[in-house]
């Protein structure tokens, strides 16, 4: 049994990248997008995010014209909802300004 990290709500906000984790990778959702549920590996906040994959209108338009998809990494920021204390207010995210890449699922 795992236990569930504790939020650290007290954490300041800081624009921090974590680099790589590929233990943190968003999962397929099916429809051509990834979803990301799980912790923040720097405040803990627990958090849930969809990101788009595909672009509409370029998936197939004729038997032999799709396109391959980018699988470059993604970008996954923390959004836990909590307004860490320092978070700008040009920042559009809620969270502890934590981000790391993942690749794509």
């Amino acid at each position: 049994m795992t236990s569930t990290p504790r939020h650290r709500v007290r954490l300041g906000w800081e624009d921090r990248n974590l680099g790589e984790r590929p233990d943190l990778a968003p999962a397929s959702d099916g429809s051509g997008g990834a979803t990301f549920t799980g912790h923040c590996p720097r405040c803990s906040g627990a958090f849930s995010a969809s990101y788009a994959l595909a672009v509409p209108g370029e998936a197939t338009k004729g038997l032999f014209s799709r396109k391959p998809r980018d699988k470059s990494p993604l970008d996954v920021m923390c959004e836990c909802g909590v307004n860490h204390a320092g978070r700008p207010d040009t920042e559009s995210k809620v969270g502890c300004g934590a981000w790391w890449t993942v690749p794509q699922p």
